[in-house]
């Protein structure tokens, strides 16, 4: 085989290969429960699903995109405001389909990441930096039954529903070993 036929085969490969991983870009290197993955988050924080605000078709369905969040309490990071928009998947992120997780009216424990720069194309195109998301490369979120006081999820490898007391003593034990390190 002549050398320039090689350098096409080689070329044409490479190009493969990359287009290959970019067709998929969310392989997770991580699916562990809450406990477990909760201290990777910017923000942690106890909030209630207001409502969904914006929707895409995704897979020929009306899919949210983004909600507006009221945060009840914070157990680590910052925010300006205690209603935030959190944004989901796209069909191209590493997130959940908001839709199919949340509910509104209800409650949750989540950890949250900043939200991307809409303006670049890979995002939503009205997300911006100052905005939050939730990463679906582990257990990110937890269902808190408020009247009952229980919060449900991958806990951890062996818990499913804990009290909701018990998991913030859990909680901030997690984070406070985590900071220590």
């Amino acid at each position: 085989m002549r050398r320039s036929m090689k350098k096409k085969i080689f070329i044409s490969s490479i190009l493969l290969i990359f287009s290959f991983n970019l067709t998929f870009a969310c392989s997770c290197a991580s699916n562990k429960s809450f406990l477990k993955t909760i201290s990777k988050s910017k923000v942690v924080a106890l909030i209630k699903v207001n409502q969904f605000l914006s929707y895409d078709q995704i897979y020929d369905q009306n899919t949210a995109m983004s909600m507006e969040v009221e945060v009840i309490e914070l157990y680590k990071g910052n925010i300006s405001e205690n209603k935030i928009k959190v944004w989901g998947d796209n069909g191209a992120l590493c997130r959940p389909y908001l839709d199919t997780i949340f509910e509104e009216g209800k409650y949750y424990i989540v950890g949250l990441f900043s939200g991307g720069d809409g303006k670049n194309g890979y995002f939503h195109k009205d997300e911006t930096t100052d905005d939050f998301a939730i990463s679906s490369c582990g257990q990110f979120w937890l269902y808190i039954d408020i009247d009952k006081n229980m919060a449900y999820g991958i806990i951890n490898s062996n818990i499913r529903k804990i009290g909701l007391e018990k998991l913030k003593k859990k909680l901030f034990r997690k984070l406070k070993s985590n900071k220590r390190q």
